[in-house]
């Protein structure tokens, strides 16, 4: 808990040590326009791109003002958050691995950007990151209280920004995969692939009430802005604008230059690691195998989409720490220390 705590830390001042330094650039501006026309008698209704942005933003500034670095703050905590949500998951990355796998989203340069960046990404990831965790841990569990969790973040995420929908098509492509061909990701008590947990009809109707009553608050910021509604439908048809049929070699390319400039160390640790998921085919590796497979599928089909890199941290980071668990929990080998000293 004290590393976690210095983790946290650390990722509080990377993304909140002078947030207004640098002012707002032409397409961030133009969302905190429309925040500030919420607020004015007989404003234009200019239409929020990010129902959830929009909606918490607003409320803030009823408390704080307006400035730069207010417009920035809910990115900066959704990120924070993001950065700590591997503790929920420490039962499958082990102690260790859920540790180092927080450590790499807190510094991670581009989640770093997306948490300091206007709009609804970091809202997204974040969204995305907790529907995976509240679906394997009502699966897992069969808490109802995990489902209601799951139609929550499912609610946020779709009023948040097209990256959540990518979140949704990669872990849609992983699940079905393991299920096709890989190992089981919930097994009973004899070590064999577990039904699916299917809720009763009273937790389904709770968790309908629960994700609709926070679609409409969230999307039309507690109906004071009903555009709000058509925005959220908009994330929808931005992300199936950007798959593409015919693109150039440099906007192909984009994303991966991206990716190896400012994420080595998801290369550099992650490669190794699918290569110890594959050969040890352990169900929770192999899984995020196959999640960080269908971000790169996405990259390919959606060129020159670079929110698509961020989606990639999170299964690859995840994959990583769960590796770095394996191998940091044999005290004194080789092993132990080449990879201590890659982290």
């Amino acid at each position: 808990h004290i590393a976690y705590l210095g983790i946290a830390l650390l990722a509080l001042i990377l993304r909140f040590a002078d947030l207004g330094q640098a002012p707002l650039n032409p397409p961030e501006a133009e969302q905190a326009l429309a925040i500030w026309d919420l607020w004015l008698p007989g404003g234009e209704q200019v239409v929020p791109f990010s129902p959830a942005y929009f909606f918490i933003t607003a409320l803030l500034t009823q408390v704080v003002g307006f400035s730069d670095s207010v417009m920035r703050v809910i990115p900066a905590i959704f990120g924070f958050l993001l950065a700590l949500t591997p503790w929920l998951l420490r039962h499958r990355s082990g102690r260790l691995g859920a540790l180092v796998t927080a450590l790499l989203l807190a510094i991670s340069p581009l989640q770093t950007v997306a948490s300091r960046t206007v709009g609804g990404q970091a809202i997204a990831l974040f969204a995305g990151m907790l529907l995976f965790v509240t679906w394997l841990r009502y699966q897992e569990s069969g808490d109802r209280r995990w489902l209601f969790a799951l139609a929550a973040a499912l609610a946020l995420g779709l009023t948040s920004s097209p990256v959540f929908y990518a979140t949704l098509f990669a872990l849609a492509v992983a699940w079905l995969a393991q299920r096709a061909i890989g190992p089981a990701l919930i097994r009973d008590g004899e070590g064999r692939r577990a039904p699916l947990v299917r809720p009763a009809a009273q937790d389904i109707r709770l968790a309908l009430v629960i994700g609709i009553a926070s679609f409409m608050v969230i999307s039309t910021a507690i109906f004071l802005a009903m555009r709000g509604l058509g925005s959220s439908a908009d994330l929808l048809s931005g992300w199936l604008g950007q798959f593409k049929l015919v693109a150039g070699a440099s906007t192909r390319i984009g994303p991966f230059a991206v990716l190896s400039r400012y994420e080595a160390g998801l290369i550099l640790l992650g490669l190794p690691a699918a290569v110890w998921a594959a050969v040890k085919e352990k169900p929770y590796p192999v899984f995020l195998v196959y999640w960080t497979l269908a971000a790169l599928l996405l990259i390919l089909i959606q060129p020159g989409s670079m929110p698509n890199v961020l989606l990639l941290t999170l299964p690859g980071y995840l994959l990583v720490g769960r590796f770095s668990n394996d191998i940091l929990s044999r005290p004194s080998s080789n092993w132990w220390w080449a990879f201590a000293a890659a982290i």
